[in-house]
């Protein structure tokens, strides 16, 4: 992401493919790839497309997880459903009121 930050896009996309072909380090070449895209190019979109991608192989990777839900942001109309779908296989959920409690390892957020 630095070198998509200093406009070396070459650089920043030889990085992601060095980090797609380590077993390790393929989780988070989704979020890498994300971010430059969304970076060098504001293409938020194809950044989502690029976390969906991530998402679908590898659904149980936090780190993923908690970058893809970032993406997303703050819960609107238009990305409610995407949120909660990104979620709701992670973490317990249970609606109280106006509100949807995320239960997670250690602590609770209301989210609103």
């Amino acid at each position: 992401m630095a070198f998509a930050e200093l406009g070396e896009n070459l650089s920043a996309n030889e990085q992601i493919q060095t980090m797609k072909n380590d077993n390790d380090l393929k989780a988070g070449s989704f979020i890498a790839e994300a971010e430059v895209v969304k970076r060098a190019y504001d293409d938020k979109e194809a950044a989502s497309k690029i976390y969906r991608s991530g998402f679908s192989q590898y659904p149980n990777d936090f780190f993923l997880l908690t970058h893809y839900s970032c993406h997303l942001g703050s819960p609107n109309l238009a990305t409610s459903q995407e949120v909660i779908r990104v979620n709701e296989g992670y973490f317990p959920t249970k609606s109280i009121g106006s509100g949807t409690i995320f239960m997670a390892n250690k602590g609770v957020s209301n989210i609103r």
